[in-house]
C-alpha cells in the first residue's frame, strides 16, 4: 500500500490544487495533514479509508482538508464502471493496439486446459474455490511448475509469484520440477532446476496489509517496465493462495471487510489493466469455502 505522501494519484491531486490556487488563496496544508494523520497511525491510503475516527484525534482546523483527502482516496477505490466501448478505446489509446489474440498459461494437463478453454488467461483473474484439502494448492503448484518449465518462460524474464498465506510445500515444487525437466530431456537437469527455482518468488502474505503492499508495488513496477523496457517480453504468473483467511482476520479487527475486498479488487484490476503490452500476467487465486449449519 502506498504511503499517503507517495501515492501518485494523491500527489497529482495536490499538485493540481497548487497550480489552480491564486496568490490570495490559502494554500492547502498537505504536509500538516500528513503529520497529523501520521500521529494517529494513519500512514497509507487504505488506513484513511478504514479509519473513521481520525477527526476527533486531529486538530480541528485541519478537518476540512483531511475530509477532502479522504474523498479523493474513496473516489480512487470506487469505480462507476465503463462501457465495453470505453474500455476498448482506453486499451487502444494506452498500448497503441488492441490485442485480440488471447494468451494462456497452461497446466500441462490437457483435459484441464480444455475445460479452462486453453488454461489461465493472461490479463485476467481466475479464481478456484473448494473445501479444505480438496487440492487447490496442489493445482496452483501444477500451474506454477508448468509455467516455469515452458519454453517461452525459460527464454524470457518470466516469473511465478506465489503469494502464500500458509506455508508452501516447496519440496513438492522441487519434486514436480525435477519430473517435468526429466520428461523434457533437459541437458543439465540440475542447472535447469536452479534457474527455474530462481524464477519462483515466494511472498509471505499473512496479513491483508502485506498482500496489498505487494499488489501495489507489482502494479507500479509493471507500469514502469511497460514504459521503459521495450526489449523484454515476459509473462508472469501470480498465485494468491488464498485471500479468504486475510479477509476474515481483517473483519475481526476492523469490521469492514467490504472496504478490504474493494481495495484488493482495485489493485488486481490495476495489474490486469497494465498487462496489455510488454509485461503481462495471469492471476490465479485459490479460496476456501465453508458450509453453514
Amino acid at each position: 500500500m502506498p504511503h499517503l505522501k507517495s501515492a501518485k494519484y494523491i500527489r497529482q491531486w495536490v499538485d493540481g490544487l497548487h497550480l489552480s490556487q491564486s496568490a490570495e488563496t490559502e494554500a492547502f496544508p498537505f504536509e500538516q495533514c500528513l503529520a497529523a494523520l501520521n500521529g494517529v497511525g494513519v500512514q497509507t491510503d487504505y488506513d484513511l479509508v478504514i479509519r473513521t475516527d481520525v477527526l476527533p484525534e486531529t486538530p480541528p482546523f485541519l478537518h476540512r482538508y483531511i475530509k477532502a483527502i479522504r474523498m479523493v482516496v474513496l473516489e480512487h477505490f470506487t469505480s462507476g464502471g465503463q462501457s465495453a466501448l470505453d474500455v476498448l478505446d482506453s486499451t487502444s489509446e494506452n498500448t497503441g493496439y488492441v490485442d485480440r489474440s488471447p494468451v494462456f498459461i497452461k497446466s500441462g494437463i490437457s483435459c484441464l486446459d480444455d475445460l479452462l478453454c486453453g488454461g489461465l488467461r493472461v490479463g485476467q483473474v481466475t479464481e478456484l474455490c473448494g473445501k479444505s484439502g480438496s487440492g487447490k494448492t496442489q493445482l496452483a503448484i501444477r500451474f506454477a511448475v508448468s509455467h516455469l518449465v515452458s519454453t517461452n518462460a525459460q527464454s524470457s524474464d518470466s516469473k511465478v509469484y506465489f503469494l502464500q498465506t500458509s506455508t508452501l510445500p516447496i519440496w513438492r515444487v522441487e519434486e514436480l520440477l525435477r519430473a517435468e525437466l526429466g520428461d523434457s530431456g533437459a541437458a543439465n537437469n540440475n542447472t535447469s532446476l536452479q534457474r527455474a527455482m530462481e524464477r519462483l518468488i515466494v511472498v509471505d502474505c499473512h496479513t491483508h496489509e502485506s498482500l496489498l503492499e505487494f499488489l501495489y508495488k507489482y502494479a507500479a513496477e509493471t507500469a514502469y517496465s511497460r514504459r521503459n523496457d521495450e526489449s523484454t517480453l515476459s509473462t508472469d504468473l501470480m498465485i494468491i493462495d488464498s485471500i479468504r483467511p486475510l479477509i476474515i482476520n481483517a473483519s475481526d479487527t476492523y469490521n469492514n471487510r467490504y472496504v478490504l475486498i474493494h481495495a484488493i479488487k482495485t489493485a488486481l484490476r490495476s495489474i490486469c489493466a497494465g498487462t496489455q503490452n510488454l509485461r503481462s500476467v495471469a492471476i490465479f487465486i485459490t479460496n476456501g469455502i465453508s458450509q453453514r449449519a
